[in-house]
C-alpha cells in the first residue's frame, strides 16, 4: 500500500526526474509524442518548470502509471 507521504515523495522525485532529463524542447517532443492532450495545452511563453507540472497534473490523474 502506498501512503499518502509516499505518494507525494514519489510525485516529487518523478517532477525532478522529467525536470533534469529533459530540455524545454526534449520535454515538449515527449509530451507531443506521449501526451497529447497535455501538449495541445502548452502555452507560448510557458517555460519547462509549468509544462513539466503540466504533465504530472496530468498523469495525477489516475495516469500516473502511464509515465512510468
Amino acid at each position: 500500500m502506498i501512503t499518502t507521504t509516499t505518494r507525494k515523495l514519489t510525485i516529487n522525485k518523478l517532477s525532478d526526474l522529467l525536470f533534469d532529463g529533459f530540455d524545454d524542447s526534449s520535454l515538449q517532443n515527449f509530451c507531443f509524442q506521449y501526451f497529447d492532450e497535455v501538449h495541445k495545452n502548452f502555452a507560448s511563453g510557458q517555460d519547462k518548470r509549468e509544462r513539466n507540472r503540466a504533465l504530472i497534473q496530468y498523469c495525477q490523474e489516475d495516469k500516473l502509471s502511464k509515465l512510468l
